[in-house]
């Protein structure tokens, strides 16, 4: 019978205070195997990565996002949903919630702060739009911060949700900087024929 192709889980993100060594420990103490490592290659845009044979058919895998700025967990897996495998095998290791990354995100007063709080969300979107998400990171998109702005921008790219697409055009056109546009105009063609539009609301 012919293996089948592992399925990927939604990123699972770490508390700051989370790092590979917590991680490791982590693996040992549930008889992970270690499949091997990728090492970080910026200029090939590979991030630093670990992975584990966690159980049959399902690896895990802790990833150094340096794009994003943020350290996640994810599952690979062959047979059942890997989100459900991503769950039930990081329980235990201190991650954020989404209440706790929208907290973030409606606490955050600087620049800085906005900006590390939507590069968070898009960090922790799942699979499927979450509504919760896409209102403050279209909100975010017209910040007068250019950091807030770029950040909102590398959200939908993360997130590939076909709701951000109005808005995401809507950047590529109106937005006061060059390389945000440039940005928002490189995403939406990644999504021709990848991303579907929203059907048309009812007249």
């Amino acid at each position: 019978m012919m293996n089948e192709t592992p399925r990927r889980s939604r990123r699972l993100v770490l508390k700051d205070h989370v790092g590979v060594a917590d991680v490791n420990a982590f693996a040992d103490a549930r008889d992970w195997t270690v499949l091997g490592t990728v090492e970080r290659d910026p200029e090939k845009g590979f991030f630093f990565e670990k992975k584990w044979a966690a159980r049959a058919g399902v690896s895990m895998h802790y990833i150094v996002d340096e794009f994003l700025g943020e350290r996640y967990m994810m599952a690979m897996s062959r047979h059942g949903n890997p989100d459900r495998e991503l769950t039930r095998l990081s329980a235990g290791l201190d991650t954020w919630s989404l209440d706790e990354a929208l907290f973030q995100f409606d606490a955050s007063v600087y620049g800085a702060d906005k900006e590390r709080a939507v590069r968070l969300l898009a960090a922790i979107s799942p699979a499927s739009a979450d509504q919760s998400i896409v209102e403050r990171v279209i909100k975010a998109s017209g910040s007068r911060y250019k950091g807030v702005r770029l950040a909102a921008v590398w959200a939908m790219a993360y997130a590939d949700w076909p709701e951000y697409r109005e808005t995401l055009a809507s950047v590529a056109v109106r937005d006061t900087e060059e390389e945000i546009r440039r940005d928002a105009e490189s995403i939406l063609e990644d999504w021709k024929g990848r991303i579907p539009s929203l059907p048309a609301p009812p007249a």
